[in-house]
Formats: C-alpha cells, sequence, structure tokens
C-alpha cells in the first residue's frame, strides 16, 4: 500500500494559444492558483473548460508548481 502526501502549493500555468481565425498571432496566458499535489485537479478542471467552451485552441501548457520559495518544480504538457 503506498502512501500519497496530498498538499496545496502554489502553481502557476503559462498557456500559449492561438484563435482559430488568426493562427499567425499567438498569444499568453498565465494563471496562479493554488491547488493540490501531485494531481492538480483546479488546473485540469480549468484546461477541461478552456477546451470545452472557449474558442482560441491552446497549443502549449507550462505548469510550474512552489513548493517552498527556494523551489520551483516545473513541468510541460503539450497539447
Amino acid at each position: 500500500m503506498a502512501i500519497i502526501r496530498l498538499d496545496y502549493s502554489l502553481v502557476t500555468v503559462r498557456v500559449v494559444y492561438f484563435m482559430p481565425d488568426y493562427h499567425d498571432l499567438v498569444q499568453e496566458f498565465l494563471w496562479q492558483t493554488m491547488d493540490l499535489r501531485p494531481r492538480f485537479p483546479r488546473v485540469h478542471h480549468f484546461l477541461d473548460h478552456w477546451r470545452r467552451e472557449i474558442d482560441a485552441v491552446i497549443k502549449e501548457v507550462e505548469v510550474c508548481e512552489l513548493n517552498t520559495p527556494q523551489q520551483w518544480r516545473q513541468g510541460f504538457i503539450l497539447s
């Protein structure tokens, strides 16, 4: 039996996207929230909402996590 430790950490999400009518114009959206690690349910809920309700097409998502003031964990999710 494995024990998974769930704690809140500050998460920064960078979404690179473009509008369907303007493929040459790439834009960026930054969002910070406190979320439960390691699964980040708020981040997944936000990205699911974006894909369902917003016309902009996600090109790239970068997720950075701040555990302590000295430690950043960075990961990439490509769409």
